[in-house]
């Protein structure tokens, strides 16, 4: 009966964690795109990304940040199957706007940064800039092989002009970008893992400690196995590769913590060491599913 009432408060917190539109924590890297533009020719203007119909798969559900906006050019562009993304998917998180990243001595903005991420960033893409006068900007076709993307792009000359990442299908690097977001997910995650071990194990230092030590280990190689494993699953469609990676680690990691679990708290119920791990790897994985 007490465990029970455990699982029930867990997965109420879970409720509330998965209707809160602002966390953050993740179990996992999720593929990125940064857009910086150069030379921007207007200062205020909307950005988003085309995707072609029957290339790229578009969520049904839309993107209810939009449902406003339908009659902007930006939005009603389809030419040859090509439309904004971000606008049309709740799977492709990011803002038409960018954040300006570099100013000249009178505040004139001479770059601008575009960030887009969560698993509908695509592989074949365009940039499409709405002016602020209503005219639109296309840019040639972009192919993507990277898991974090940066994309340098010169409005006034409508010209890409670098396409690199820290993920490449032929060889890896890493930079401080890429750390700085992994100790983030880690971090965050070990908050979640800690929480939702307070109900079952009522703040035994030991096995809170333990359980801070194992999921270190496992969210690091989760991260470094999916990333290592990207590079030959990327060409599956709508970034099912990363799903794939996704899933099976998730399985792995359960199996893991649970084992580990099992052999270093000593005397404990196997069955609540199962719920605790089942619970506090969904709610992390749903947090991580929440980024809004």
């Amino acid at each position: 009966m007490k465990l029970r009432k455990h699982i029930v408060f867990v997965f109420i917190i879970v409720f509330f964690i998965s209707n809160y539109n602002t966390v953050n924590a993740d179990t996992g890297p999720k593929p990125t795109l940064e857009i910086t533009v150069v030379n921007p020719q207007d200062s205020s203007y909307y950005l988003d990304l085309l995707g072609k119909d029957g290339e790229y798969l578009n969520a049904t559900d839309g993107n209810k940040e939009y449902d406003n906006m339908h009659d902007q050019p930006i939005y009603k562009y389809n030419k040859d199957g090509w439309k904004a993304i971000h606008m049309r998917t709740w799977l492709l998180n990011g803002k038409l706007t960018g954040d300006p990243v570099e100013k000249d001595t009178n505040g004139k903005v001479l770059t601008m940064r575009h960030s887009f991420g969560y698993v509908g960033v695509p592989e074949v893409f365009k940039i499409i800039i709405q002016k602020s006068d209503g005219t639109i900007q296309v840019s040639d076709i972009i192919h993507n092989t990277y898991f974090n993307a940066y994309v340098k792009y010169d409005m006034k000359t409508n010209k890409v002009l670098s396409v690199r990442g820290n993920i490449l299908q032929g060889g890896i690097k890493f930079g401080d970008e890429f750390f700085k977001y992994y100790m983030i997910r880690l971090l965050v995650t070990l908050i979640l893992e800690v929480f939702f071990a307070i109900p079952f194990f009522y703040l035994k230092a030991k096995r809170l400690l333990i359980i801070v030590g194992v999921n270190i280990i496992t969210q690091t190689l989760l991260t470094f196995g999916m990333i290592f494993d990207y590079p030959i699953l990327h060409k599956m469609p709508f970034n099912m590769g990363y799903l794939t990676v996704l899933a099976i680690g998730e399985v792995l990691v359960f199996l893991a913590e649970y084992l580990a679990y099992i052999k270093l708290f000593g005397k404990a119920d196997k069955r609540e060491i199962a719920a605790y791990t089942f619970v506090a790897n969904a709610a992390s994985m749903i947090a991580g599913f929440v980024i809004l």
